[in-house]
């Protein structure tokens, strides 16, 4: 990509600064935008790791991305922050923007200091003012989550008729979309009768998945994780 949002004139840079950057378990050394600290927001997540400025609703605003996984930026007078690790579950780019897409807490938006409530998904858009800011924060994004250990493919067992037979609807309504908005690969097996899981699973080659998900009710869970204690003992981790 390399439109500039529709802006006549793009924002300059003000600096370039060569630095190493810790964040989880590697370090990478790369040339990247750094701004006056009159202008950089001042977070508690840790050291920046990216900062720049990007339009957000129209505005011109910093954005921050910390070591610790904060992605702060402000609208108006109001401080906004975003827990990379807790609350991120991907992103995607749709030309010269970044969505983020998230689980928050319900209201009528998010702030560094709230209080709790019911959890949604919501996307927040921020349009870089390059098409090299937009590779970056990317990049960095990217590599953030990369170094969660999130997992990348599952295994899901549906039983239709568990959860008084409301568990497809919750797997539509509720699972299916996290899953997206995380960009994780999944494979779906409906089980038809008693012991189906059981069977699918004897012959499931499990290094294909980091995991296997039940929506269903407590029958189909305890035959997989039987079977996979069975077979693996203590290296099986429920959840």
């Amino acid at each position: 990509p390399g439109s500039t949002g529709g802006l006549a004139t793009p924002i300059p840079l003000k600096s370039q600064s060569k630095q190493t950057n810790q964040l989880g378990n590697f370090t990478w050394r790369n040339t990247q935008t750094s701004m006056p600290e009159s202008e950089m927001d001042q977070t508690e997540g840790g050291e920046p790791v990216l900062s720049d400025r990007v339009l957000v609703n129209g505005t011109v605003t910093p954005l921050t991305l910390t070591t610790g996984g904060g992605l702060r930026w402000s609208e108006g007078i109001s401080h906004r922050c975003l827990a990379v690790e807790k609350e991120v579950l991907g992103f995607s780019t749709e030309g010269s923007r970044i969505k983020i897409r998230a689980v928050v807490e319900s209201g009528d938006g998010i702030g560094c200091i709230g209080s709790r409530g019911a959890r949604v998904r919501k996307s927040f858009v921020f349009e870089p003012l390059s098409s090299d800011s937009l590779r970056l924060w990317c990049q960095k994004l990217q590599e953030y989550i990369d170094s969660l250990g999130r997992p990348k493919r599952l295994f899901i067992f549906l039983n239709p008729f568990g959860g008084k037979k409301s568990a497809s609807k919750i797997f539509l309504d509720d699972v299916k979309p996290l899953l997206e908005d995380a960009n994780v690969e999944y494979t779906v097996q409906e089980t038809k009768y008693q012991f189906h899981a059981k069977e699918v699973a004897r012959t499931l080659d499990l290094s294909k998945y980091d995991g296997i998900v039940c929506v269903s009710g407590d029958g189909i869970l305890v035959e997989v994780v039987g079977y996979a204690y069975y077979l693996y003992g203590s290296y099986v981790s429920v959840a």
